[in-house]
């Protein structure tokens, strides 16, 4: 694991932001669009625990637990550029 990964999942360890409000109080449409695709995102990998990982005025990423086809832990990482599988367990 990189040490950017590692931040990212430290980063994912670390927040208990679970909803959109949480974040950000008032927001506009197309962010609860970004959202409700992180949750479809998240049922196709039958993932948990989707958090908002980090956040500003103008984006946000976020991430959720699952189980790959090995059966190691992995956090799927989503930003507006795409997402990324970074594995939580050798």
């Amino acid at each position: 694991m990189t040490q950017r990964q590692q931040s990212v999942v430290d980063r994912y360890n670390r927040s208990s932001t679970t909803e959109l409000y949480e974040a950000y109080g008032k927001f506009s449409g197309k962010k609860r669009e970004a959202w409700d695709k992180c949750k479809a995102l998240r049922y196709k990998h039958n993932g948990k625990d989707l958090k908002i990982i980090s956040a500003n005025r103008y984006q946000f990423s976020a991430g959720c637990t699952y189980t790959n086809d090995e059966g190691k832990k992995c956090l799927l990482y989503i930003t507006k550029a795409g997402t990324e599988t970074i594995p939580m367990e050798g």
